[in-house]
């Protein structure tokens, strides 16, 4: 019976948690302050992405609001 049982394939598998590691928080985005001129060179650089262009205008400032800038040496 135990080898039967090996042999049979999953039907699913699942990867959701249960519990308390699957609270819903109200969501909160990050506002990193930025000039702008700023603003507008991340937006028409973000619209030549398919993923961003199809975002609404309140997600969409979201996600600039959002972007921090990080220096990196040699730039």
């Amino acid at each position: 019976m135990a080898a039967a049982k090996r042999k049979q394939q999953r039907a699913g598998v699942s990867a959701e948690v249960y519990g308390k590691w699957n609270q819903k928080d109200a969501f909160v985005a990050k506002v990193i302050p930025k000039n702008e001129e700023t603003k507008a060179k991340l937006k028409k650089r973000l619209l030549q992405a398919f993923m961003f262009n199809a975002l609404d205008a309140k997600d969409f400032e979201i996600v600039v609001d959002s972007i921090e800038e990080v220096k990196v040496p040699g730039d």
